[in-house]
């Protein structure tokens, strides 16, 4: 294979496995019939970058609706897997740019991905036992709510660092091997 199309599928995968298995975990839960609409309280809650208290939450699962909050109780199950897939395909592409670049791997940097994963799983865990109190009719607990939220602000914020560390490796790789021929 061609070295550039090598550093391309290295910066394109983690996008890919992130857009690809996400939707259809979303399809395979039910969760897609519930699309965001302009309305913010929409928003699913492990896409907001900034973050969400008790009131955010319960105003979320009321609007899915009884149907919704099962579907999003599938769709978490799932997602308790599919960080340990992002996970590896984050560390795999961080080491394939740095082998693209000749450097030796920086153990450090490769913590973002693990980080992520243990933030994915926390926020995951918690919205689980939090979606059972609401449908259950019990009140939600809002310092476990807090640790959701950073959680996934963590686990958004990690997850793009990654992404643009490997985008910064493969360029400096790609450039790299184009002054070198």
């Amino acid at each position: 294979m061609k070295p550039r199309l090598i550093a391309l599928l290295i910066a394109l995968l983690p996008l890919l496995v992130l857009l690809g298995p996400g939707k259809l975990m979303e399809q395979l839960s039910g969760r897609a019939h519930y699309e965001r609409t302009a309305d913010p309280v929409s928003l699913p809650l492990n896409l907001r970058l900034q973050g969400y208290e008790l009131a955010d939450v319960s105003a979320y699962w009321q609007w899915l609706g009884a149907a919704g909050q099962a579907a999003e109780r599938r769709f978490l199950l799932m997602d308790l897997g599919f960080p340990v897939l992002y996970g590896a395909v984050l560390i795999a592409c961080l080491l394939l740019a740095w082998r693209l670049l000749g450097q030796a791997p920086r153990g450090l940097w490769l913590l973002a991905p693990g980080l992520t994963v243990l933030a994915d799983w926390l926020e995951n865990s918690i919205h689980l036992q939090q979606l059972a109190h609401h449908a259950a009719g019990l009140a939600l607990n809002a310092s476990l709510i807090a640790i959701a939220s950073a959680a996934t602000r963590i686990k958004l914020v990690l997850y793009a660092w990654s992404c643009v560390l490997i985008w910064r490796l493969v360029w400096r790789g790609s450039h790299r091997r184009a002054a070198q021929a």
